[in-house]
């Protein structure tokens, strides 16, 4: 049997174009790595944004944070079980209210973003009414992209069992990257 040029032509083809996702995929990879380290990991990178109806004369262009900003609001630590883990997790951040406080927040709705393009409304009061907590570090280690970093939010279900719902569940967004407030 003598091997079609054209069908071999098109079969070349269709590997190239199947490749292209897997290389883009690659490059955010690297582009979000360095050197096996991951960049989020970085104190002094911004690792979370917050725009939309916040203190425009202070963050006119929205507000950005790094790890060490985000400490900087008050730094707490956090016991509770989460809807993705089994056992009692132990997390270091801040508690989402002192963000928002600090960005002068004056809105109803938050969009939560995450790095892989999830998204999700959350009702603003459920900051203090839930003591929703931003976790930048889970166990003791600073949180990396692979592990639902740089930052996640948790909602603290062993302090508030009514939150362990899919509704709050949703609304747990791990690998956050902007909070938009509406």
């Amino acid at each position: 049997m003598v091997a079609d040029p054209i069908a071999t032509n098109r079969c070349q083809a269709l590997t190239r174009r199947a490749l292209v996702p897997v290389l883009i995929l690659f490059a955010i990879a690297v582009a979000l790595t360095s050197g096996g380290r991951d960049v989020f990991a970085d104190h002094t990178a911004n690792i979370l944004s917050v725009d939309g109806k916040i203190d425009t004369e202070k963050y006119p262009d929205g507000a950005s944070f790094d790890r060490d900003a985000l400490f900087a609001l008050g730094p707490e630590k956090l016991e509770t079980e989460t809807h993705f883990t089994k056992g009692l997790q132990r997390f270091e951040g801040v508690r989402l209210s002192a963000l928002l406080d600090a960005v002068g927040a004056d809105g109803t709705i938050l969009t939560a973003s995450g790095l892989d393009g999830y998204s999700v409304d959350i009702p603003i009061g459920d900051a203090t009414r839930f003591d929703v907590f931003l976790a930048l570090k889970w166990n003791g280690a600073v949180m990396k992209v692979r592990n639902k970093g740089p930052v996640w939010i948790v909602y603290p279900i062993s302090h508030f069992p009514e939150v362990n719902t899919e509704i709050f569940s949703a609304r747990s967004v791990w690998q956050l990257k902007t909070l938009t407030v509406r």
